[in-house]
């Protein structure tokens, strides 16, 4: 199964709610924040669970590209995993 991950700007309320908000889940995906040692407390990791897809949708993409929380993101498969 292919996860998502998002390094988001963390803001005063930032939440997987808040920063995918509005973002195009399809059946079977969910999102869950990740607990990440980040000292500067300025970024926020979010996992999203792809369900049966291995890539994110070219709405998926788009939403990604401008959000303004959205630092950067990769697409992990079950083989990154396990390197």
């Amino acid at each position: 199964m292919a996860e998502l991950m998002i390094l988001a700007r963390d803001t005063q309320d930032v939440t997987v709610p808040g920063v995918l908000d509005g973002f195009p889940f399809l059946a079977e995906q969910y999102a869950e924040q990740e607990i990440a040692d980040n000292p500067d407390g300025n970024r926020v990791l979010l996992r999203v669970h792809l369900g049966d897809a291995q890539d994110t949708t070219a709405a998926q993409e788009q939403f990604l590209n401008t959000s303004n929380l959205v630092l950067e993101y990769n697409v992990l498969d079950e083989l990154d995993e396990q390197d």
